[in-house]
């Protein structure tokens, strides 16, 4: 609690914080260049923390090692992994292969050449696809 005439102190260096380089957040007073991830070091801006045990995160530090486990080391849930007889197994596995547009062999081939054709490189005439360069009038 500052004092009569005294400034707050800063919640990580405990020197005085003066009103133009007052950063509130955690519920304490911080200085701008002191109010950083105590996991990476990235500086903070008030309402883009997380905490844990009285220590700033930022949103990524903070999933990678508090949030929930799985592919992603935390910083998604999208994908969380279970443990069964010591094999990995995903819980959301793609089993639809058909659905996959880029496996070999479900390419569209160039009238033309014969050789697959991309989509940057595609050229449709007449419902037949063709390379740019193999297109002839």
């Amino acid at each position: 609690m500052p004092r009569f005439g005294g400034a707050p102190k800063c919640h990580a260096c405990e020197k005085s914080v003066y009103m133009a380089e007052e950063v509130k957040a955690l519920g304490k007073v911080w200085h701008k260049t002191c109010f950083k991830c105590n996991g990476c070091g990235k500086r903070l801006e008030s309402g883009s923390e997380s905490e844990h045990d009285d220590k700033p995160y930022c949103k990524n530090c903070y999933g990678k090692r508090f949030g929930p486990k799985g592919i992603g080391g935390g910083a998604t849930a999208g994908c969380l992994q279970t443990e069964e007889g010591g094999a990995t197994i995903s819980k959301f596995k793609n089993t639809n292969t058909s659905s996959n547009k880029f496996a070999a062999g479900s390419q569209e081939k160039c009238y033309t050449c014969e050789k697959a054709v991309y989509a940057a490189e595609k050229l449709i005439v007449l419902t037949r696809y063709f390379h740019k360069m193999c297109v002839k009038c």
